[in-house]
């Protein structure tokens, strides 16, 4: 597989897994409060957390290309900052490879 597929495959295995502590967290009713998500990079090494809001958090999964990541984990050759929140930034994929990857799995 393509290193752009790879990392865009990465990126989708972490929103997966966003995507079940945001359930979680619903069933809980702590939308409002704080939550622990792993950082979407396409790192395939990172395992890093950012807290954030649940409600925040299902902004991000509005657009099948936008992921939630660390500040200095983007990677600009094949992705855009959309928002800068200081603790985090909203991401998309460009149009190419990793957008489609991203489409398919979401």
């Amino acid at each position: 597989m393509p290193r752009v597929g790879r990392k865009a495959r990465n990126q989708a295995l972490f929103r997966q897994v966003n995507e079940r502590i945001a359930e979680q967290a619903a069933g809980w009713e702590v939308q409002t409060e704080a939550q622990s998500f792993v950082c979407e990079c396409s790192h395939t090494s990172c395992t890093e957390q950012i807290e954030l809001p649940v409600l925040a958090y299902a902004r991000v999964r509005e657009d099948p290309t936008t992921f939630l990541i660390l500040p200095g984990h983007e990677d600009l050759e094949h992705e855009e900052v959309l928002t800068d929140e200081g603790s985090y930034l909203i991401v998309r994929n460009r149009p190419g490879l990793a957008a489609e990857i991203a489409r398919e799995t979401a």
